[in-house]
């Protein structure tokens, strides 16, 4: 069984775990009902035990179970298994920073309680850092490779790359980056290209983030999509051999 404070401390695996309207989710594939049901139970005993108030039993809603306990919600859908904690966006933006900061861990490089990318996803990462070196070459905006950005209040999340327009940019506010970026990138990955199709690029759209690119290493794609009335337009689809014009 996953036990829930070494999850809240060390991280989840397969899930990129971001702040979304002021709330982090979680997700566990399951073949067994019954293991998700007890991991249900479990969880929800430990979250009121931490809050110092009584478990609820949880609410049926057709084949999903969900109980709800101090703000936060768990809960079986089918097999899987959901958690949805609310945390607030500075503090996430400087636990995260801690969990990649090797000295507080005493590791190697590369060593720390962090996921590595697989082959093609840094690479990948790397050439869109250069095209952004030479977009800014000239003074004309800023961007960064694997960076935590806060949206909003309510919303922290880590693109592969971003790139700010002066106007669109507050660099740094106190000592971390804030801002909505003109463009974001995601580099997919197994782990990850639900997230980055799903609940990240609905969040870029909501903010307001004007262009969103998918690189898909294995299939050396790339698709361009432009913000049109609130949602993401497929503008354009490169593929190996393509000239690319950004």
């Amino acid at each position: 069984m996953w036990d829930l404070e070494y999850l809240l401390l060390f991280g989840v695996p397969n899930n990129k775990t971001e702040v979304y309207g002021g709330g982090t989710r979680v997700s566990f594939p399951s073949t067994d009902r019954a293991a998700s049901e007890q991991h249900l139970r479990v969880w929800t005993e430990t979250w009121a035990r931490i809050h110092d108030t009584e478990a609820p039993a949880p609410t049926v809603r057709g084949n999903a179970l969900i109980a709800r306990v101090a703000g936060s919600r768990f809960a079986v859908f089918g097999l899987p298994l959901h958690a949805l904690i609310p945390v607030h966006g500075e503090l996430y933006y400087y636990a995260s920073m801690c969990a990649s900061d090797e000295e507080l861990w005493g590791a190697t490089p590369g060593a720390g309680p962090w996921s590595e990318a697989p082959a093609g996803h840094s690479e990948t990462c790397m050439g869109l850092y250069r095209l952004g070196s030479l977009a800014t070459s000239g003074g004309q905006g800023w961007s960064a490779a694997r960076l935590e950005v806060l949206l909003t209040d309510t919303d922290v999340c880590g693109g592969d790359f971003h790139y700010f327009s002066s106007k669109r940019f507050d660099p740094h506010r106190d000592d971390y980056v804030a801002g909505i970026p003109d463009l974001v990138a995601e580099v997919l990955t197994p782990n990850t290209w639900a997230h980055d199709r799903g609940d990240r690029k609905q969040l870029f759209a909501r903010v307001g983030v004007l262009h969103f690119w998918i690189l898909d290493p294995k299939r050396l794609t790339l698709e361009c999509y432009e913000l049109v009335e609130g949602e993401y337009r497929l503008m354009n689809v490169f593929r190996e051999g393509d000239t690319f014009v950004p």
